[in-house]
């Protein structure tokens, strides 16, 4: 296997999408691991290192929103792609969410190969989004 070099974490309570991400990111050399939901991607991320998270936004038990906060107190220099296809609300203001609360990149589902590929890539070559803290002065 061609180490492309990246430990990645994908967290989607849709199983469809999860296989289907998880097939792409294998095939192009990375090591994979998927959670069904915000909670379960909490836990594999207390027990193993990764080097990216591409999580879903609307899960159910722990939202994709609340996920990246929890990821970014916890592992500040872990890299975030946080992905939605939308709901209720358009999914722009999800993925803007997202972005606002630490997401390196963002990214709509329907995702195709390519676009994927070329992201992970992209957010795996640059260092990880670090935010200003609150409170922060002398």
């Amino acid at each position: 296997m061609s180490a492309t070099g990246g430990n990645i974490l994908i967290i989607d309570d849709d199983a469809a999408v999860s296989r289907t991400l998880s097939l792409i990111l294998t095939r192009a050399g990375y090591q994979v691991s998927t959670a069904t939901s915000g909670r379960k991607g909490l836990e594999l991320l207390a027990d193993e290192n990764f080097d990216l998270v591409l999580t879903d936004i609307i899960m159910p038990e722990l939202d994709g929103i609340e996920a990246i906060r929890k990821i970014r107190a916890d592992h500040p220099g872990l890299r975030i792609i946080a992905m939605s296809g939308g709901g209720q609300i358009d999914k722009a203001d999800f993925l803007h969410m997202a972005d606002a609360l630490g997401a390196d990149r963002v990214l709509e589902k329907p995702v195709r190969s390519e676009q994927l590929l070329e992201l992970v890539s992209s957010a795996m070559a640059s260092p990880p989004r670090t935010l200003p803290e609150r409170g922060q002065g002398s």
